[in-house]
C-alpha cells in the first residue's frame, strides 16, 4: 500500500469514544420517547434522519448543558492519539464521519488535544432554533433516507482523489462506507455485520491495533449495502457537500451553490480562504482553513504576507483533502473602497491562479460577508458576476463551487446565480 496515498475515515460515537454519546444523551431526556422513537426506527418507519429529528426536539435547548453531559461521558479508546500521531507522520490525512448530534465532536478532540489532527469533520449540525434544538443533516444523500450523513460518499471521493481509503467502525450504520473502503477495521455490530456478508476485515479492540498495521487492505469485490452515485442519478459531490442546491453552466464552467463546511469538501482541488492581511488564523473560515489544514500552512503563509484588498495568493493544502489554498483578503464594507471592485478582484484573482495551476475545481466561501460587513445580496451578486464575467477565459477549471454556511445565505447566491444569463 501506497503510504503517501493512504487515509484513515473514522466514526465517531463508539468508535473513537468508548461510548454512544448521541443514544445515551438521547435516552437520558428522551425517556419513554426513547424507546418509542428507537423501535419505530428499527420496524424501518423512518431513517436517521427522522430519527435525530425526533429525539432532538426532546434534548435542552442549553448547548452547554449538553456538552457537559457529553464531556462526562467523553473516555476514548486508548491508543487514539498515539494513532492520530502515528497518521499525521506517515502523511496519512484522518477524516471523521459521524452521524449522531455532532455538537460535542469538535469540544471533545480539543480537550484531549486531538483536533489539530483531523483534516475534516463530516458531521451532523445541532443547532438552536426558535427555542429549542434542531438537527441538520448537510452531508445526507437527497434520495436515501437510511443514513443522517453519507459516509460512503465521503469514502468514494477520497478514493476518487487517489486514496486507499481504510474505515474505522463499530456500528449498524458502519457496513454502508466500510463496503466502499479498501480495508476495514471493524468491532462490535459492524464486524458481525461483515462477517455474515463475507467482507474481510480486521478485528481491533483498541487504537493500538491499528499501530504499525501498514499493510492490511481487505479486498471485497462487489459488495455494497448501497448506491450513492445511483440513486435519482445523484452523482458524488451531491452528495458529499450536502447537495448541489443550484448548479448553472456559464462559458462551460459549471457554478455550484450547496451549504457545508469549506474544509470538508475532499472533491475540490482547491478551496479559497477569507482571509485577513496577514494570512493568519483568526475566526470564521480563516480560522477553520487553518485549524484543519495545521501548523505547516501557517509557515506558508508568513511568506506570503502580507496582502491587500482584492488581491490573492496561493498555498498548499496541507492536511486538507484540497491541493491548495487559495487566501483573498475581502474589503471592509464602508472602508475599503469601491467595494464592489475589490471583490470582484478577490473572485477574478483567485480563478487566474486557479487558472495558472492548472486546477480544476475551486470552492469559494461567501467573501466578506461575516465580520467585513458585505450585505450578503450584494456581496452574492458580485461574485457570481465576476465568475462569469472570468469563466470565458478559464481552460482548466471546469467546477466553480459557492460553499454556504447558512440556509439564508444558500438562498441568496442560488437567487443571484438564477439571474446569470
Amino acid at each position: 500500500m501506497n503510504a503517501s496515498k493512504v487515509a484513515y475515515v473514522l466514526d465517531f460515537d463508539g468508535t473513537i469514544t468508548e461510548r454512544d454519546i448521541t443514544r445515551e444523551m438521547a435516552r437520558h431526556y428522551g425517556g419513554k420517547h426513547y424507546d418509542e422513537c428507537s423501535a419505530a426506527y428499527g420496524r424501518g418507519e423512518f431513517g436517521m434522519k427522522g430519527w435525530l429529528a425526533r429525539m432532538s426536539a426532546h434534548l435542552p435547548s442549553d448547548t452547554a448543558e449538553l456538552l457537559a453531559f457529553a464531556g462526562i461521558r467523553a473516555g476514548l479508546r486508548p491508543g487514539l492519539k498515539e494513532f492520530f500521531i502515528s497518521a499525521r507522520a506517515k502523511g496519512r490525512p484522518l477524516y471523521i464521519a459521524s452521524d449522531g448530534f455532532g455538537l460535542y465532536i469538535e469540544p471533545i478532540l480539543e480537550r484531549h488535544g486531538c483536533r489539530e489532527y483531523v483534516s475534516g469533520i463530516f458531521c451532523n449540525e445541532t443547532i438552536a432554533a426558535g427555542g429549542r434544538l434542531e438537527t441538520l443533516t448537510p452531508h445526507a444523500h437527497r434520495s436515501c433516507p437510511v443514513c443522517g450523513n453519507c459516509k460512503a460518499a465521503l469514502v468514494i471521493a477520497l478514493r476518487e482523489k487517489g486514496f486507499r481509503v481504510l474505515y474505522v467502525g463499530d456500528g449498524f450504520n458502519d457496513r454502508f462506507a466500510a463496503a466502499y473502503a479498501d480495508g476495514i477495521y471493524a468491532r462490535d455490530r459492524l464486524a458481525e455485520i461483515c462477517t455474515a456478508a463475507g467482507l474481510p476485515f480486521k478485528r481491533w479492540d483498541h487504537f493500538h491495533d491499528l499501530l504499525g498495521d501498514d499493510q492490511f487492505a481487505g479486498e471485497h469485490g462487489n459488495h455494497r449495502f448501497c448506491d450513492p452515485q445511483g440513486m435519482d442519478g445523484v452523482d458524488l459531490r451531491s452528495d458529499n457537500s450536502g447537495g448541489i442546491q443550484m448548479k448553472k453552466i456559464v462559458s462551460g464552467v459549471t457554478i455550484e451553490c450547496v451549504r457545508g463546511d469549506i474544509v470538508a469538501q475532499p472533491d475540490l482541488e482547491a478551496i479559497v480562504n477569507a482571509a485577513n492581511a496577514q494570512l493568519r488564523s483568526g475566526g470564521g473560515v480563516a480560522g477553520a482553513i487553518h485549524r484543519a489544514a495545521g501548523p505547516r500552512l501557517e509557515e506558508e503563509c508568513r511568506l506570503l504576507a502580507p496582502i491587500k484588498p482584492g488581491e490573492a495568493v496561493i498555498s498548499g493544502g496541507y492536511n486538507l483533502p484540497n491541493r491548495h489554498v487559495i487566501h483573498c483578503l475581502g474589503p471592509v464594507y464602508g472602508r475599503d473602497r469601491p467595494e464592489a471592485a475589490l471583490l470582484a478582484n478577490c473572485y477574478r484573482n483567485a480563478l487566474r491562479l486557479a487558472e495558472e495551476n492548472e486546477l480544476e475545481s475551486v470552492g469559494f466561501p461567501a467573501i466578506s460577508t461575516g465580520i467585513f460587513g458585505y450585505p450578503v445580496e450584494e456581496a452574492a451578486a458580485v461574485a457570481c458576476r465576476a465568475i462569469a464575467e472570468t469563466a470565458p477565459a478559464l481552460e482548466h477549471v471546469k467546477t466553480v463551487r459557492f460553499v454556504l454556511f447558512s440556509e439564508s445565505d444558500l438562498a441568496v447566491h442560488r437567487k443571484a446565480l438564477e439571474k446569470l444569463e
